[in-house]
């Protein structure tokens, strides 16, 4: 009764109940609101306290407080308004102390390097208060403002004021600037616009903007949704928009930065203040805002500091930081880092450019952990041990080479492809073949552009492989941003650049030289491909000049045949001088130092500018940092002269006319305090953005973690599984919700379904076999977004096609008996894709996946291309089982290449037997082939290509081993993939929609499936028996019961023949009229011929048992090898892990 009266009474859910609370609110926008992070009851309360906010308390408390503080600043003349750009590490804050200010978002990240609190701190982003709240929630000092749609995060206190925040009247078309914030304000896609509101409200009369960068970039690792039209961004890099690194991502969210929304409602705000007595000014040192009248931030001050002074400041501090971090981690640092290999044309610490840049930023790992192999002239390979030239062994033979390298036993390889060092190439492949460590690699010019025109027949042979080692390749380093981008978007991968750097204390500041000739420094290559011609045109302007009575010299420091090679081009040029001497570091850096002007030139050409496009000169950090002016020649299409030119701090002639050159040098020459401003500017840039000891960190850390990633290949050893259709969900798990279709061909026990059911979508799930259905129909129990069709599915529709199953496996019925023990189990009806979408009424699919036994490829076929495309495709291949249908798995990639689609290859270990577990091996994109032809797996194609990074990335977050599940059982495990994660999607009550097709069956073929489901329950009952906890004498004898049963239902017809002869002779014997003693002869002979074939059946059956047992040690033998050897590389493994392997060793 109690029960009863319950259910009739009404209890609205949460659910329920927090809509209708949310359309009370005059703030109703997804972006006002409580994002999924907190719990439903809490945005319940939330949106509570909100309403009684704005019902209440907006009038009755805090509009009066606005007031207040209206009064309390009156005639107060200046404000500033912080933003939190990168700029503002070039700001001099301390200035700040006395001044009233207005802080933003996460500025509490730079008060605590200040000795003063900010007078008002505000924040209008609901991302922002929630990720954050915790640290805005403790912050006490400055007066908080806050929209009060934040109220269900920010606390209520008396240091609180909150305010009346809306959308914009004017959307779409325009923004609105409030002039009275006590009654509103609103929005306009930046907090700084919010807060321009408040300032002027409580009548400041000068506002300064400072930090209000207003130059946003986003990395490369970025993840956006849009979960209510507005993107929402996180990413795990450092942030380069902000003063600190950690502002945004690494789990706190930010939205899209709409930069030119944001200037169009900075216009409206300069628009409305320009009608009044108040102004707003921006006093940002550098960025793109420039809506409001810039004012210089210095020169509001008596003794602020320049940000050149800050620059070096930061520099220093920071390498002193770093110094230290260095020295407390340094007797550590051997057993942190990788034994490294590196092979490349060039030794570490040679006079090469790349030499140099090597040896400069992997200086300081350990020499024993490192082993160079190089080019070492014509066909001879160098060793090299360490960075230190004695460790240097010189030319050697391949057989110490392979000796050194073996016993080194790297843990990883960095490796530099080059064209025109076919040994040192071959080396590279076979070691990176052979000992498979994580691979990295480096690529500092674009050779393969310059293959492309002088020799194609290279580029034909080396191309492929540099794909092959860029798509394996743990981590790809290039020489600059520019390269990067490019050679990303030709080989479909990321790059990250590193290039040379300096190390702060080994530069004296700027200073002005004393009179005498006006003096160029070139130190470099005189290569007619790269630079001659415009250092020559540099030579004939000075020349020039000199001769129209400018006291003007170039010297050029060179190697002794560049200076050869060249000297045609220089010999009437008596104003140029040559030094072609070995200089020490220290002299080189007095000499650069010494100069009025060093020099960085490229020709102008085509066939240069394709050479060095994406090159980065490695003296350019240096010539940033010497202190004389950097004077630059060449073509902006070539990246270290575009860097140069973005820097600002340097002069830069583009175009290819001496005239021009002639020009820019006399201003030069004429005007010595504009050289020691773009000295000291360079400096700045070069000690925050080419430091070398940051440089080197980050450098080891990519190689640290490089070394510690997963290995391409998983060997069989180590019993590796992977559900591609969970690898599918994770990379599909943005898209949730019942807009979303799956089209299940193949579904079995609806294992993959359910990934996509816990995402909320619509799967239509086709299984022909009643058993398999049976247990589908089971899981979906009471879900009506799921709908199971009994039809098999092929490129063209068929009724009563035969149907084989096998007692081997469950997973491997289907239309083709492929295997010996395969049995038709009756007719069903097959359909195709394409009748199914008319049925459905339906133009697309979000995912189609096929597992149907060797006919993938038939379903393939009956798609209606013209009309429908599946944004992702999963599909199975097994040449085993299909080359004797008329085709492989190359002729389904071709298929699907040619639809548009990128195609990836989840290959498996060959099969041992079906019913086991089977092995995973790899992913690779195709075209590369599979590793071995008796190979299967899935094949996966997507309309839009997320690349082998994310593919094989997000495969290895979804791989699990049973070895690792056994010796790492105390560990933490590994995370788990998206689809994992997801909580159920909660739906209507209702029942799965199960279509059948019309019954056409004959009752003989009802009843042979009667009978073949009768033999599989009696065989599940004796595998039952089997595992039930049955041990000793009887578990022997319960094993080899079934397995006489499975032998003798397999081989029926023979065994029915020897059991109707023995009955034969059985019966003659007794009633044939021959004498009783030859009767007892012929019937204990028959005894002896069955007990002699039992006792056959029997050696058989344990010699079968021991072969399994051996094998499985044999497995278990290699994997216990492979694990220790594991923890001998990586150190002492910890006791639990240390017990684990023991323990199975043991077992």
């Amino acid at each position: 009764m109690r029960s009863f009266l319950k259910a009739l009474s009404f209890q609205p859910s949460e659910d329920w109940q927090y809509r209708s609370a949310i359309r009370e609110l005059p703030t109703q926008s997804p972006i006002f609101l409580p994002t999924d992070q907190f719990p439903r009851d809490r945005r319940l309360d939330g949106v509570k306290r909100i309403k009684r906010i704005y019902e209440t308390e907006l009038d009755g408390k805090y509009r009066p407080k606005l007031r207040e503080l209206r009064q309390r600043y009156k005639g107060t003349k200046r404000c500033f308004v912080i933003g939190n750009g990168p700029s503002l590490n070039r700001t001099d804050l301390s200035v700040l102390k006395d001044e009233v200010t207005f802080a933003v978002n996460g500025f509490f990240l730079k008060a605590r390097d200040l000795d003063w609190d900010p007078t008002f701190y505000v924040v209008e982003d609901h991302l922002v208060a929630e990720d954050r709240r915790d640290w805005i929630n403790a912050l006490h000092g400055p007066t908080k403002l806050f929209p009060a749609y934040l109220a269900y995060c920010l606390d209520e206190g008396d240091d609180t004021i909150f305010f009346n925040h809306r959308g914009r009247k004017s959307y779409p078309h325009g923004f609105d600037f409030s002039t009275d914030a006590s009654e509103i304000t609103y929005t306009g896609c930046t907090v700084t616009f919010t807060v321009l509101q408040l300032a002027f409200y409580l009548g400041f009369e000068e506002i300064y903007l400072i930090g209000v960068d207003s130059d946003y970039a986003l990395p490369q690792d970025a993840k956006q949704s849009s979960e209510y039209g507005v993107g929402i961004l996180d990413m795990k890099s450092d942030d380069p928009n902000h003063f600190n690194p950690d502002y945004f991502g690494k789990g706190f969210r930010w939205h899209d930065p709409q930069v030119e929304r944001m200037l169009e409602a900075y216009e409206e705000a300069r628009k409305v203040t320009d009608q009044t007595d108040q102004r707003i000014y921006n006093a940002t040192v550098g960025g793109k805002l420039e809506v409001f009248p810039r004012r210089d931030f210095v020169s509001l001050f008596d003794h602020a500091k320049t940000p050149e002074e800050l620059d070096r400041e930061n520099a220093e501090r920071e390498a002193a930081k770093s110094k230290e971090k260095e020295a407390t981690a340094g007797v550590e640092l051997a057993e942190r880092v990788p034994r490294l290999l590196v092979l490349d044309i060039t030794r570490c610490g040679d006079a090469t450019a790349t030499g140099q840049v090597k040896a400069n930023l992997l200086s300081g790992w350990p020499e024993d952990r490192l082993l160079q192999v190089y080019n070492a002239g014509g066909r001879a390979l160098g060793l090299s041990k360490g960075l230190e030239a004695s460790g240097d062994e010189g030319p050697v033979g391949p057989e110490k080479i392979a000796e050194a390298i073996r016993g080194f036993q790297p843990e990883l390889i960095l490796y530099r492809p080059v064209p025109d060092a076919p040994h040192l190439h071959a080396l590279a492949m076979n070691t990176i073949d052979k000992y498979r460590v994580p691979l990295v690699t480096w690529i500092m010019d674009d050779w393969p552009k310059r293959l492309e025109r002088d020799d194609p027949a290279q580029l034909a042979e080396l191309g492929p492989d540099l794909q092959s080692l860029f798509e394996q390749s743990a981590a790809r380093l290039s020489i600059c941003d520019a390269m990067s981008k490019a050679f990303g978007e030709r080989y479909g991968v990321t790059f990250q650049a590193f290039a040379n750097g300096v190390n702060v204390g080994d530069w004296p500041r700027p200073k002005t030289r004393p009179p005498g000739p006006f003096t160029l420094r070139y130190g470099g290559s005189l290569a007619d491909n790269m630079t001659l011609q415009s250092v020559v045109r540099i030579a004939q302007a000075v020349e020039e000049l000199h001769g129209e009575g400018l006291n003007m010299v170039l010297e050029i420091k060179t190697r002794p045949d560049w200076a050869r090679l060249a000297a045609k081009h220089f010999k009437t040029l008596e104003r140029t001088q040559f030094i072609t001497g070995d200089l020490l570091y220290e002299d080189y850096s007095s000499w650069l130092s010494d100069a009025d002007a060093v020099v960085i030139a490229y020709n102008f050409d085509e066939r240069s500018i394709d050479y060095v496009r994406y090159s980065m000169a490695n003296k350019l950090p240096e010539c940033l940092a010497s202190g004389a002016v950097l004077f630059a020649h060449g073509p902006r299409e070539v990246a270290t002269i575009d860097y140069i030119a973005q820097t600002g701090a340097a002069v830069v002639v583009d175009e290819p006319e001496i005239a021009s050159l002639k020009s820019a040098l006399r201003e030069l020459a004429a005007d010595p305090f504009r050289r020691l401003d773009l000295a000291e500017e360079a400096q700045a840039y070069v000690f925050k953005h080419h430091r070398l000891d940051r440089l080197q960190s980050e450098l080891r850390a990519v190689l640290v973690e490089a070394a510690a990633s997963e290995p391409r290949e998983a060997p069989r050893e180590l019993h590796a599984q992977v559900d591609e259709t969970a690898v599918v969900s994770e990379l599909l798990s943005e898209r949730r919700g019942a807009g979303h279709f799956m089209l299940d061909v193949g579904a079995h026990h609806g294992t993959s379904a359910n990934y996509f059911d816990q995402l909320g979508w619509r799967i239509y799930c086709c299984e022909p076999d009643a058993e398999n259905r049976r247990k589908l129909t089971s899981r979906f129990d009471g879900n009506d977004r799921v709908t199971i069709d009994t039809r098999a599915v092929s490129n063209e529709a068929a009724s009563g096609v035969s149907f084989f199953a096998s007692e081997e496996s469950t997973g491997i019925s289907g239309l083709h008996a492929f295997r010996d023990t395969h049995q038709e189990t009756g007719k069903v009806d097959v359909t195709t894709v394409a009748a199914l979408l008319d049925e459905l009424q339906i133009d697309h699919i979000d995912f189609l996946k096929i597992d149907v036994e060797g006919f993938d490829f038939n379903v393939l076929k009956g798609v209606p291309w013209d009309r429908c495309k599946p944004d992702m495709i999963e599909a199975e291949f097994e040449d085993a089982k299909t080359l004797k249908m008329g085709h492989s798995y190359t002729d389904i990639c071709a298929f699907l290449q040619e639809q548009g689609y990128a195609v990836y290859l989840s290959e498996w270990h060959p099969i041992v037997r079906y019913g086991i577990a089977h092995d995973w091996h790899r992913v690779v994109k195709y075209p590369e082939p599979i590793a071995t032809p008796d190979a299967w797996g899935n094949i996966l194609a997507f309309r839009e290509d997320p690349g082998i990074e994310r593919v094989r990335s997000t495969f290895y977050r979804c791989m699990r081993s049973r070895i690792a599940r056994e010796i790492q059982a105390e560990a933490k495990p590994k995370p788990r993939p998206v689809a994992q994660q997801l909580q159920s999607v909660q739906t209507e009550e209702g029942r799965p929609r199960i279509k059948t097709a019309p019954e056409r069956r004959s009752v003989g073929e009802r009843v042979y499936e009667s009978v073949y489901r009768l033999r599989g329950g009696l065989s599940r009952r004796l595998a039952g028996s089997r595992g039930a906890g049955n041990s000793g004498v009887v578990g022997l004898f319960v094993e080899f019961a079934r397995w006489l049963l499975e032998a003798i239902w397999a081989y029926r017809a023979i065994f029915a023949a020897v059991i109707l002869a023995v009955l034969a002779v059985l019966i003659g014997a007794a009633f044939a009229p021959i004498p009783a003693p030859l009767r007892i002869w012929v019937v204990l002979s028959v005894e002896l011929i069955v007990v002699f074939g039992l006792a056959g059946l029997a050696i058989l059956f344990f010699a079968r048992r021991a072969q399994a047992q051996i094998a499985d040690l044999h497995a278990r033998l290699n994997r216990l090898q492979s694990e220790l050897e594991r923890y001998r590389r990586g150190g002492d493994a910890d006791g639990d892990q240390m017990k684990s392997v023991k323990r199975d060793a043991a077992e």
